[in-house]
């Protein structure tokens, strides 16, 4: 060491002094030390939670459905012509039917008047001959009073033909009593030929008779 340094550092304050700096690097230097053999802190992020936008899924989600709507429309659109043309070909085949339909149902309607008219007409012309052939039986029935008991009744199947001629004579229902189911018979036989049937077509009719 340099011998004036010897002499300076003698000196009580300059030594003092020096002790001094000498125990602070000292201490400096344990500190130091110990934080660099201390382990590292752990670093923590800290994560804020920021609204990201949305995935490119969803937008091509909602063209679709716009896309659906657009077509949905387009749809409709596009059926609207058609179904005016489908009710306008209804209205038109409607419009061809309706003129056969009314023939039709006029033809019905005249056929049907003539029909009852024709009912009506042979219903009272039937009812004019039933009532000639019963006045013409009558002409000859000539029943005993033996014969003349309350409820008696016969009832005879009778078929003429076209030209007024008996062609038959059968007993249905008998009185019980045979003399009048014999005086009944006689009648018919005596009062042959009758009046020619209506439209000289042969008929079969029914005869009750009672005294």
């Amino acid at each position: 060491m340099d011998p004036g340094l010897k002499e300076f550092m003698r000196k009580p304050l300059v030594k003092a002094m020096a002790l001094s700096a000498a125990f602070h690097l000292a201490i400096l230097l344990a500190v130091e030390g110990q934080q660099l053999l201390k382990p590292p802190k752990e670093v923590i992020l800290q994560v804020s939670l920021v609204p990201t936008p949305p995935p490119k899924l969803k937008k091509r989600t909602v063209k679709r459905k716009a896309k659906k709507r657009t077509s949905k429309k387009a749809t409709a659109k596009k059926s609207r012509p058609r179904r005016k043309r489908v009710a306008v070909a209804k209205l038109r085949k409607k419009i061809r039917e309706d003129p056969e339909q009314r023939r039709l149902r006029a033809i019905k309607e005249i056929e049907k008047r003539v029909k009852e008219r024709e009912e009506r007409v042979q219903k009272g012309v039937l009812d004019i001959y039933l009532a000639q052939l019963r006045e013409r039986i009558r002409a000859f029935w000539a029943i005993p009073d033996v014969l003349l008991k309350e409820g008696v009744k016969a009832v005879i199947r009778v078929k003429i033909d076209g030209q007024g001629r008996l062609l038959l004579a059968k007993v249905e229902e008998s009185s019980g009593d045979p003399n009048f189911d014999r005086s009944v018979l006689q009648a018919l036989y005596k009062a042959e030929p009758f009046p020619p049937p209506p439209g000289g077509k042969p008929m079969e009719v029914g005869l009750v008779f009672r005294p």
